[in-house]
């Protein structure tokens, strides 16, 4: 950046700074007494392009005003580059009451400007210059102050050495590794807890699965016993129903082997006295039977009585067939049903031999009993009073057997379902484990990325800190010499603390800055100082760059003032446009610009004093105010 002119009004000490053709090489030299203004010259270069001043920043703008005036404006016209035609125009506008505006544009087109307002214009102008306030004032900009050696931690430093971003992003790390290891501690801390319920819980993971097998085989059992005392009961159902009926069988067979015999008896009676009667009248039993007939029955003639037993011969034979029929049906009846008594009796000895019955309680006698009962069942000769006090503790026992199995059931299914919970718990601790674990994983190896990360940017920022040093004191050779008339050529300058030792050809080693005088510091300093600004100006690579030195040979002789501003015209060609400020400079040194300054005097060439209307701000450059 190269200023090409600068107007102000009501800014500091004057009421109105006007300075053109300002040249774009060389030095312009600033002369007069201390209170004459010649700071304010460089002050109000830094508030027009940053809004803000060395000493004053943006909580005390109101001091920046003329005292008396309620408010001040100013304008500055740069270049950025050699051949860029575009010349740039930067104005400001600042009252009492904390309105303060700003526009930047391109001078000729005043009312297109392409950034409007404070931070607008900032920002736009920090992207133009590649620099910001606080680079300037450590490099460009040297405010009227002792001439020190950069703080080696200063961010305007790091900035130019390349490593603040690196700082950045390594603080970074730090802060990202310091929360990473308080989360893995307390990670730790409770995978730690966490174990410690699951060996409470003390989970083994077979034993749900047998606690389910048991279940399934209690309700197998459950449903055998079901089915077994239902099928008694059907048993016994059916052996009564077939007892009962064998009852009624029997009770018909001997009731037609009665008729039967009886009609057989008649008929052969009747049938073969019919016989005698007739085949042999001489037969004694048919004189007998004639006779008794004849005394029983004198109204019925022989034939008639030949008759009648023919007659009862043959009805006696019909309904001896008819109950022979029937016997012989009931006899086969009986023999069917006298096997229904074989399912019966098959269940009645399981339960025995599975000791249903409590017979291992009994005596020899009575378990032959309780056997020969069973016989009797399996002969359907058992009656239902029988079988029904025989199969009662049968009843009992499944009654027993269900209440025992449906306790059972109860109680794995408790056990199952707290089974099942431990296990869910379990399941869950051991899922928050994993995840604990994975972020653990994750943690430990985003540490050890950052950790890696750090070393690297540790080994880049030395590397560039070494590079940057070294760029510094090969510049500074190049200066130095020129300011101290050859008698020191070389710094040495500490990578961390920028501590600067001078090398004295006199004594053929390095000497701390104590070791010189002041004058000879001072010229070192400087030296320095002009080298920082060469290093942004290289690094920037935007073209020529001004320089501002307030004051710069306070301390110096006369000798070291001359030998210093013969020198510094020449010392780069990026740093072409040095403003200087002394008291007085010695007779004999050419400037491309002398200004001088007097005490008590408001304006700055009296041409200025044209602009002024009765004590308020005339615009001639048409500031605009904050609407």
């Amino acid at each position: 950046m190269i200023i090409t002119s600068l107007h102000a009004v009501n800014v500091l000490k004057y009421r109105t700074l006007d300075l053109d053709d300002i040249p774009e090489r060389g030095i312009i030299a600033i002369s007069g007494e201390n209170e004459s203004g010649k700071s304010t010259v460089g002050e109000t270069i830094c508030f027009a392009l940053f809004g803000r001043t060395y000493s004053l920043d943006e909580s005390e703008l109101s001091k920046i005003i003329f005292w008396g005036e309620s408010e001040c404006s100013v304008v500055v016209t740069f270049k950025l580059k050699d051949g860029d035609s575009k010349h740039y125009e930067l104005s400001r506008y600042l009252d009492h009451n904390g309105n303060h505006s700003a526009r930047l544009g391109v001078v000729g087109d005043s009312e297109n400007p392409f950034a409007r307002g404070v931070t607008a214009v900032y920002n736009e102008l920090q992207g133009m210059l590649g620099f910001n306030v606080d680079e300037f004032l450590e490099t460009f900009y040297l405010a009227q102050r002792e001439i020190t050696s950069p703080h080696p931690h200063s961010s305007v430093v790091k900035n130019m050495a390349g490593i603040a971003s690196m700082e950045l992003v390594a603080d970074d790390f730090l802060q990202e590794i310091n929360e990473a290891e308080a989360l893995l501690q307390e990670n730790r801390q409770h995978i730690g807890e966490y174990q410690e319920k699951l060996r409470e819980i003390a989970l083994q993971p077979e034993h749900l699965g047998n606690l389910q097998a048991e279940l399934e085989q209690v309700n197998s059992r459950q449903q055998q016993q079901q089915q077994q005392q239902e099928q008694l009961v059907d048993v016994v159902e059916t052996y009564c129903t077939h007892h009962k009926t064998l009852l009624a069988t029997r009770s018909k067979i001997s009731g037609s082997r009665f008729f039967t015999f009886l009609f057989m008896t008649v008929a052969l009676a009747a049938g073969g006295l019919w016989g005698v009667l007739t085949r042999l009248p001489e037969h004694p039993i048919a004189q007998k039977a004639s006779a008794l007939a004849a005394q029983l029955l004198p109204q019925v003639t022989p034939p008639q009585l030949l008759q009648g037993l023919l007659i009862a011969a043959a009805v006696s034979g019909f309904f001896y067939l008819i109950f022979l029929t029937r016997l012989l049906g009931a006899g086969t009846r009986r023999k069917a049903l006298m096997s229904k008594g074989d399912p019966l009796a098959q269940q009645l000895s399981q339960a025995i031999a599975e000791d249903r019955l409590d017979a291992k309680a009994l005596d020899e006698v009575e378990q032959q009993q309780l056997q020969r009962l069973v016989e009797r069942v399996s002969e359907m000769h058992a009656h239902a009073t029988e079988v029904n006090q025989l199969v009662a503790p049968l009843h009992d026992a499944f009654v027993a057997t269900q209440n025992a199995l449906r306790q059972q059931q109860q109680q794995l299914q408790a056990a199952i379902e707290n089974e099942g919970l431990r296990a869910t718990a379990a399941t869950e601790l051991q899922t928050l484990l994993n995840n604990l674990q994975n972020s653990c994983d994750e943690l430990q190896q985003r540490i050890e990325l950052r950790q890696l990360g750090n070393e690297l940017l540790q080994g880049a920022t030395a590397h560039l800190s070494h590079r940057f040093n070294r760029t510094i004191r090969e510049l500074v050779s190049l200066t130095l010499p020129s300011f101290t008339q050859g008698r020191y050529e070389h710094l040495q300058i500490d990578d961390e603390a920028l501590s600067v030792e001078i090398f004295s050809s006199e004594k053929r080693a390095f000497m701390t800055l104590d070791e010189v005088s002041s004058g000879t510091q001072r010229q070192i300093m400087l030296a320095l100082r002009v080298a920082l600004a060469q290093t942004l100006v290289i690094r920037l690579n935007r073209g020529r760059q001004f320089l501002f030195l307030d004051e710069p040979f306070a301390f110096f002789d006369a000798q070291r003032t001359v030998q210093a501003l013969e020198v510094l015209p020449l010392l780069s060609q990026s740093l072409s446009q040095i403003w200087i400020i002394a008291q007085a400079f010695p007779e004999g040194v050419a400037f491309a610009k002398s200004i001088t300054c007097e005490r008590g005097q408001v304006t700055l060439y009296p041409k200025s004093l044209e602009m002024m209307e009765g004590g308020k701000v005339a615009n001639p450059h048409e500031l605009s105010k904050p609407k």
